[in-house]
């Protein structure tokens, strides 16, 4: 089934899910913080395999 298809099936979903992570039953996982001025090195980590779950790009530090 592709979930895109069906919103209200994805909407179910990811209100489920939110409130999970509200009550701490789920845990956000960040796979690493770069600066936006790291970006080439945040993706050759990414390409690389060197990190874990998502990574959160920002504004230089």
């Amino acid at each position: 089934m592709n979930a895109l298809a069906y919103p209200e099936v994805l909407g179910k979903a990811y209100a489920e899910m939110a409130g999970q992570v509200a009550a701490g039953e789920l845990r956000v996982v960040r796979g690493g913080d770069y600066p936006m001025s790291d970006v080439r090195r945040a993706h050759a980590d990414l390409r690389g395999r060197r990190t874990v779950s998502k990574l959160v790009l920002g504004p230089a530090r």
